[in-house]
């Protein structure tokens, strides 16, 4: 961040940027670079290339970019420190997952709009129980290259409104979450929910593409195969988005479906 500071024409990612500006946090310590117009897909492949030599993610924000990171924390200094920060281990994990699953299962089994067999407890791998995490998917491209193309298809299809280009310093989009401070609607703490990612990453090839204020979107390189892979992963999804299941597919087990091959993912909180 530093050198973009120093020289936003060209060092040290080997090419020029766009015109843009380096936001910072409170203590005017460089947070993120930020585009001043809609990036071109070639741009975005070429800096997400670059990634390991420049250790900047490049993240597109929609609506008010700003709105999506630098009003939901009102200090930053603790997610810019260091790589550690916000690190939730398996076991805090394991047990945020289960807490969570036993209170929308129990929400769903007492909603009469669901009929029994309609049911999470009667779709889910485990029943009503948490059934852990699912295995990983095997890989149908490289991570990076499905990456590329689901960008393109977010700005072709104009998903984002008039989208601008986020370089957050960050190891992986995992790490960018937290480091933008990006926390959707109704949720308190962002590290469970990054650490979740972090998973996806590692098991399904996933990667962080896009953000809007509550809506994530990520491309997906090992998705689930079979229907019944796609029940466990969708037990997943439920866990971290509720309302990407309910409200965005008609039932349990239509997201589930919807998720057999799929090469991007999508997470909306009301």
């Amino acid at each position: 961040m530093t050198a973009l500071l120093e020289d936003p024409a060209g060092k040290p990612l080997g090419f020029a940027l766009p015109a843009g500006e380096v936001v910072t946090d409170m203590a005017e310590a460089p947070w993120f670079w930020l585009s001043a117009t809609a990036p071109e897909a070639g741009l975005v492949e070429r800096l997400r290339a670059a990634h390991r030599r420049t250790g900047l993610w490049p993240v597109l924000l929609g609506d008010d970019p700003l709105c999506v990171a630098a009003d939901l924390h009102p200090d930053l200094s603790g997610h810019l420190s260091g790589p550690t920060d916000g690190v939730v281990t398996a076991t805090d994990l394991d047990a945020w997952i289960v807490a969570e699953w036993a209170e929308i299962i129990a929400e769903n089994e007492a909603n009469d709009y669901w009929e029994p067999e309609e049911r999470v407890s009667a779709l889910a791998p485990a029943g009503a129980s948490w059934p852990g995490l699912a295995l990983a998917g095997a890989q149908i491209a490289e991570p990076l290259a499905v990456a590329d193309a689901i960008v393109a298809h977010v700005l072709e299809n104009e998903w984002l409104g008039e989208p601008r280009l986020a370089l957050v310093p960050s190891r992986a989009g995992s790490e960018a979450l937290l480091r933008l401070g990006w926390r959707p609607s109704e949720v308190s703490d962002i590290a469970p929910f990054a650490a979740m990612v972090q998973g996806w990453e590692d098991r399904f090839g996933a990667r962080v593409v896009a953000l809007k204020p509550s809506t994530l979107y990520m491309s997906v390189a090992a998705p689930p195969a079979t229907a019944e892979h796609a029940l466990h992963v969708a037990a997943e999804h439920l866990v971290f988005c509720p309302d990407a299941v309910f409200q965005c597919s008609e039932s349990f087990l239509d997201h589930a479906e919807s998720l057999v091959g799929q090469a991007h993912w999508g997470f909306w909180w009301d």
